[in-house]
């Protein structure tokens, strides 16, 4: 599960792109059609099936946003889990900024 969270108790965020790239940095998949405005504290999920293997060892996405002067940056977070039997397997991970040229 990647989620997209608007931080701040004030101002929407638009989220423009929600791009999904397999290891080879090849667009899998595009979650929007355009623009998607997140409320005050909104919380977005994108879902990706355990038997997904279409980005295979280390997916990446892409987001893009915009936000007004006054307001916070999304936090970008994936949840992993997984459990086979009694054993279960989970991590997080943050986002990172980047600069896209």
């Amino acid at each position: 599960m990647v989620s997209i969270r608007n931080t701040c108790e004030k101002t929407p965020i638009y989220v423009t792109k929600a791009n999904h790239y397999d290891s080879q940095g090849t667009l899998i998949r595009s979650y929007l059609e355009g623009p998607v405005s997140l409320k005050s504290l909104e919380t977005v999920d994108i879902m990706i099936h355990v038997d997904d293997t279409s980005d295979g060892t280390s997916g990446n996405f892409i987001f893009e946003w915009s936000l007004p002067k006054d307001g916070n940056k999304p936090l970008i977070q994936v949840v992993m889990t997984s459990t086979l039997g009694q054993q279960g397997l989970s991590f997080t991970a943050d986002a990172v900024e980047m600069n896209l040229h």
